[in-house]
């Protein structure tokens, strides 16, 4: 039953949705959920200078959050960190990035730049939370070569993972392309390991041809 109840209220929001945007395209309200809001911001960008009337909300969240929101009808679209393959999405990857390590430029190793996967056997680690791709592809990489770090500090937010990093408490595991300028900390690019995340725009395959869905997903070609 309330996996038809939220199937009818995914139904009343289209139908809504299609009467406002076939009486004026720039009218409705997209909800987009991303692994990280700043991600889509050029894309947000550029969906508004075609579509200024659209009322956009962005929330945010690892890649389980955001495929839970998906499925449950609260976003129309949202941008995926690798997962597993889903019959119920339709996706297309937006693009890639490695995963590089941090440390805060007051600790030892701060005046390298790159570092062997071996290295960080025992080494005091702060990581994202289970469930984050980014951790998910370093326990792989770090599984597979033999290597243990020693996780200190969990924490469900990669700017949190930052500030404990930069106060010194260990080192951390970041995607590069995610990772402001900091002047307190020093990226280490990973020598003999290759750890890459993919994202992907995503959406239900049930809803691929709403009118905005297909609309964001044209404009996040052009962004790419």
């Amino acid at each position: 039953m309330f996996e038809i109840t939220q199937r009818l209220f995914g139904i009343v929001g289209e139908t809504e949705t299609f009467l406002r945007a076939a009486r004026d395209f720039e009218a409705g309200h997209l909800r987009v959920s991303s692994v990280l809001p700043f991600f889509i911001i050029d894309m947000v960008t550029a969906f508004r200078e075609q579509y200024p009337k659209v009322k956009i909300s962005v929330s945010s969240g690892n890649s389980t959050t955001t495929l839970t929101s998906l499925l449950a009808y609260e976003s129309d679209a949202g941008i995926l960190a690798d997962h597993q393959p889903d019959q119920r999405l339709f996706t297309h990857r937006y693009d890639s990035h490695h995963v590089v390590a941090i440390i805060s430029c007051q600790r030892p190793w701060a005046d390298r730049n790159s570092i062997h996967l071996a290295e960080l056997h025992g080494q005091p680690m702060v990581l994202r939370e289970v469930g984050s791709n980014t951790r998910r592809a370093f326990e792989a990489a770090t599984a597979s070569a033999g290597v243990t770090p020693d996780v200190i500090m969990e924490i469900e937010s990669g700017e949190a993972v930052r500030e404990a990093v930069a106060k010194g408490h260990g080192l951390g595991i970041y995607g590069e392309l995610s990772l402001p300028v900091d002047p307190r900390l020093q990226v280490l690019r990973f020598i003999d390991a290759e750890m890459q995340i993919n994202r992907y725009l995503a959406c239900l395959k049930e809803r691929r041809n709403e009118l905005l869905v297909e609309a964001f997903f044209n404009v996040s070609k052009q962004t790419r």
